[in-house]
């Protein structure tokens, strides 16, 4: 069951800018604290064509100024986006890819067979990648996987099922895990799973730290929550009505602005998180 923080009414989300509707399909959002910009993956088809390479990376500024529409093209279906060493990893339907940031230049692909749907992506300290593959016709074949000198390792299924969202923090693994509505953490020294939170019924997309072991986490269909510690959570914004997705969204703590790609409402929207 849901459970609804008593102090609800002191966080809320303010908009603060929306881009016009030129995205194709715009599934998630990193921010580059480096050059202070905002990548995003373009996932281009819903319903959605996995074998053609003609989807792409975008360029944002803090204020929502489009820089480059198409900065990295010839992508197959890109899902969760993250930056490590100054390079940016691309998840792909055959694998993950990985570009220079600075020249955009394309560096290698990872190749993965996936038996259900390759979806997020996260990199610990040790440039260890992490990955969620969803399989929605077989929730329980759901996984979350580690990819290291080539090798990929299972390091959860149990309790896991239609995994969707990935963060790294601080040697845990913070997992979307829509099959139970369950925000759980992977311990990654013993691989032990737990429960963080439970949400709400639909498709747990993206998962950021706000501060204060408190988590920021985005159902697909259009609702953002705040998980707090002890499993209590406050929606934040609900655009159902709007019929807009929130799909794998970012957090940028300087700024308090949650950044949240719509996927087929083609825009991408900033709120900041007030307290009061």
């Amino acid at each position: 069951m849901l459970t609804l923080n008593a102090a609800s009414q002191n966080y809320h989300l303010e908009k603060i800018w929306e881009t016009e509707p030129v995205f194709s399909t715009p599934e998630s959002a990193v921010f580059d604290a480096e050059r202070d910009q905002i990548y995003i993956s373009n996932y281009n088809t819903f319903p959605r064509d996995l074998e053609s390479a003609d989807d792409f990376i975008s360029v944002l500024e803090l204020d929502g100024n489009i820089l480059t529409l198409k900065w990295i093209t010839g992508l197959k279906a890109p899902t969760g986006i993250t930056i490590h060493d100054d390079h940016l990893f691309v998840v792909e339907r055959d694998g993950i890819s990985k570009f220079k940031i600075e020249s955009g230049e394309f560096v290698k692909k990872m190749k993965i067979k996936s038996p259900g749907f390759l979806n997020d992506i996260a990199i610990d300290d040790d440039g260890v990648i992490y990955f969620t593959d969803t399989s929605p016709r077989n929730p329980e074949a759901s996984v979350v996987c580690s990819f290291r000198e080539g090798s990929v390792d299972t390091i959860a299924n149990d309790l896991i099922n239609r995994s969707n969202g990935l963060l790294y923090d601080r040697r845990s693994l913070l997992v979307g895990n829509s099959g139970d509505q369950y925000l759980k953490k992977i311990d990654l020294e013993t691989n032990e799973v737990a429960n963080v939170a439970q949400l709400d019924t639909g498709i747990i997309d993206g998962i950021k730290l706000y501060k204060d072991d408190k988590y920021i986490v985005s159902l697909w269909e259009g609702r953002v929550y705040l998980a707090f510690p002890g499993g209590t959570v406050n929606e934040l914004l609900d655009l159902r009505n709007s019929h807009i997705k929130t799909a794998d969204i970012e957090f940028i703590p300087d700024l308090n602005l949650v950044i949240i790609p719509t996927f087929d409402h083609n825009r991408v929207i900033a709120y900041r998180i007030e307290e009061s």
